[in-house]
């Protein structure tokens, strides 16, 4: 290691020093489990700090192992904190963690970077434990907390040295209870919303997640729609153990939206109307997911639970979608006209599989072991077809749609039939030893088969992921931690078939947690260097990619906490991302023979990774009902494009949420982007193109709780 890298990692045990002198009390692992800031249950309002992360969060161990002794960094968002927030989405819940940026492409999926790499290709997004296909839209209607996962833990699930999102669901609940939601806004914008479970006498339980959604949306892209429904069932199995069915089906519908093209000539963004829109009359998305869950648990004895899943994941999408590839002048009248091309894809995904587990708690004198052994079964499945057409050109400024068809290029589109099977055994045992020291020792084997029957080819291969963390607690209010970690997934399928390998990393990780000013304030501060190979980065389309490598290093800082008698209740994250493409060679459109180049972008910064991201947020709730919250987001400048042609603005949006609860009733008026900031995120292709982001957007809520 060199001697820089020495003294990024020696950071937080410099810090660490600083704070064991704070004058700071003690606290036990039961205070770090906290209500939200406005819950009503059986009618009775409580006040407390929603911001502390509770040890529900059991992603990154699969155990309840308390925060603070936790050899990671982790954080979770609960239900509360989102709605204070308008966070429907996971765009907008995943902005409170360190490190983390959220994205939209094309309109009709969401993505996200952890510590500098893209979802797609070094995230994972795990809803209630399991993996979902690559691209969707994922609406927060029936979610009770988001838990992200930084770093080398993710190791249990495949590929996630970068980072895990899993979205736990809401359960049934305990007692008869529900709630009605009606929100309008902006841009002809209507969300509806029903949650309603019960209990009955023989303790089955039922709960039914609903969502209808529709919007003009703040770009002329025409309307969008989108339905999902949740059930889920209880079903108590004499005393000992339980099975919780879930199933939900989501459909979503829309345009696609590519944005404002860039100035070839002079590599700057098209100062036309933001609002502008340049999609042919060709351009559609249509989505359809469904996810079916069966989990049971049953405690075998005092210190043995068996857990087993059964999941299945679908996912048909149809999308056509224009393809922006730049703007520059044309003759006869060499007017400023953008170049367009048409994208068509086919899509269905599919990923099924089972995860079983025994978790064993074992005391042995001064050495207790939370120990995980487990093996998971995973076939994926996907059959698709990508096509481009050339699409007639239209001028930039008086965007008149000339095009009545398009013609598709022979020879330029590719397809896959691909079949992906993986069983991987894995153990982890995390043992705290007394009261000061903590290790996490754990190794997943993956066994990967892979076959693609349109290039006719396969490949058979296995390796070891071996994970290892350390903490030392040397007082109640402080803990250092380490881990280092490697892992081992099948290739994307959307990689290009002749570059499909499958992916491989090692991250490192060091770090401090503390708890400051008479228990006041939790603080977590990591720093860690990541490495992965053979990973899809996304090329000029957006939708496929090229294999390539690429590694980051970095620091995360996490504070939360509230403001003592004031009852201000706060979050402040800050992440810092030195991010490198270190192999990778692009795939680029062209409007005229050979239609497509490929050039080298290795050692340039990665799409979307901007060094410095910040978020805060506080919020006081009123013995009277009223509440009021607020907060800042920070985006420092970013590339757009691995060829790093293009950069964007830093932007700063200030949001504000008021509230009233009376009874049952709760009335709030979310104000977003309040200085009507104005800033861009990818459009559907990366490198010739972006999307506006809304400006200032107003949104009134009504709440029933029944």
């Amino acid at each position: 290691m060199s001697g820089q890298s020495v003294r990024f990692f020696l950071l937080p045990i410099f810090l660490a020093c600083c704070f064991a002198s704070l004058p700071v009390v003690a606290q036990d692992d039961e205070s770090s489990t906290t209500t939200p800031a406005t819950t009503i249950e059986d009618e009775v309002v409580v006040e407390a700090e929603p911001y502390r992360l509770t040890d529900e969060a059991t992603t990154a161990l699969k155990v309840p192992v308390p925060f603070r002794l936790q050899p990671l960094t982790a954080g979770a968002f609960g239900a509360e904190l989102l709605a204070e927030q308008n966070a429907t989405t996971i765009f907008k819940a995943i902005e409170n963690s360190a490190g983390v940026l959220a994205d939209k492409n094309g309109g009709s999926t969401e993505l996200f970077y952890v510590r500098g790499f893209e979802s797609i290709a070094s995230g994972q997004l795990l809803i209630d434990g399991v993996g979902d296909p690559e691209s969707t839209r994922y609406d927060l209607y029936n979610i009770d907390r988001v838990e992200v996962v930084r770093g080398p833990a993710g190791f249990l699930y495949g590929n996630s040295l970068a980072g895990v999102i899993n979205l736990v669901t809401k359960a049934p609940p305990s007692s008869n209870r529900g709630s009605a939601t009606v929100a309008g806004g902006d841009h002809s914008t209507l969300r509806g919303a029903i949650d309603y479970g019960l209990r009955t006498g023989s303790d089955l339980g039922f709960r039914l997640n609903a969502v209808y959604e529709e919007s003009d949306t703040h770009r002329d892209t025409g309307a969008y729609d989108l339905f999902a429904i949740n059930p889920s069932l209880d079903i108590p199995i004499g005393e000992a153990a339980n099975l919780r069915i879930d199933a939900e089906y989501l459909t979503q519908d829309g345009l696609n939206d590519s944005g404002i093209p860039i100035l070839l000539l002079t590599n700057e963004i098209a100062d036309v109307d933001r609002e502008t829109s340049y999609q042919s009359p060709f351009d559609m998305f249509e989505q359809d997911v469904t996810r079916l869950r069966a989990s049971y648990d049953r405690q075998l004895s005092a210190n043995i639970t068996l857990t087993n899943t059964l999941f299945y994941r679908d996912l048909d999408w149809v999308s056509d979608g224009t393809l922006i590839n730049g703007a520059a002048p044309s003759p006869p009248l060499f007017r400023d006209t953008v170049f367009r091309t048409l994208a068509l894809l086919d899509d269905n995904q599919t990923f099924w599989g089972n995860q079983f587990d025994l978790l064993f708690a074992i005391d042995k004198g001064n050495v207790r072991h939370d120990l995980v052994v487990g093996i998971e079964y995973e076939r994926q499945t996907d059959d698709f077809s990508l096509d481009f057409a050339l699409l007639d050109s239209i001028d930039l400024r008086n965007p008149v749609e000339t095009a009545t068809g398009f013609f598709i290029l022979p020879g330029f589109g590719f397809a896959g039939d691909t079949e992906t099977e993986v069983i991987a055994p894995y153990v982890l045992d995390t043992l705290t030893i007394g009261d000061k020291w903590v290790v996490s020792l754990g190794a997943r084997y993956d066994s990967i088969s892979f076959e693609d029957a349109v290039t006719n080819s396969d490949d058979d291969s296995d390796r070891v992921s071996p994970f290892v963390g350390v903490l030392y607690a040397p007082s109640e209010r402080l803990s250092l931690f380490a881990n280092w970690g490697q892992s081992f997934d099948p290739p994307s399928t959307l990689v290009a078939p002749a570059e499909r390998d499958n992916e491989e990393g090692e991250n490192v990780e060091v770090g401090i947690k503390a708890r400051l000013f008479d228990d006041a304030v939790d603080l977590t501060l990591s720093v860690y260097e990541l490495e992965k190979e053979n990973i899809l980065i996304p090329d000029q389309t957006g939708i496929t990619g090229r294999s390539g490598s690429q590694e980051s290093r970095g620091a995360e800082l996490r504070l939360a906490g509230s403001g003592g008698r004031a009852g201000i209740a706060w979050l402040f994250s800050y992440g810092y991302v030195d991010a490198e493409l270190t192999r990778f060679a692009e795939t680029l459109q062209l409007q005229t023979p050979p239609f497509f180049a490929v050039l080298d972008r290795s050692g340039n910064t990665p799409a979307f990774a901007p060094e410095h991201t910040a978020r805060l947020w506080l919020s006081k709730h009123f013995c009277n009902g009223f509440g009021i919250a607020g907060g800042a987001r920070y985006v420092s400048e970013r590339f757009i494009a691995p060829d790093n042609a293009v950069e964007l603005d830093d932007f700063l949006t200030l949001d504000l949420t008021l509230s009233y609860l009376w009874q049952d009733w709760q009335f709030s008026l979310f104000l977003e982007n309040i200085g009507d900031e104005d800033y861009e995120t990818r459009g559907i292709q990366p490198s010739a193109a972006v999307t506006p982001a809304d400006g200032f957007h107003l949104t009134g809520e009504i709440r029933f709780r029944f």
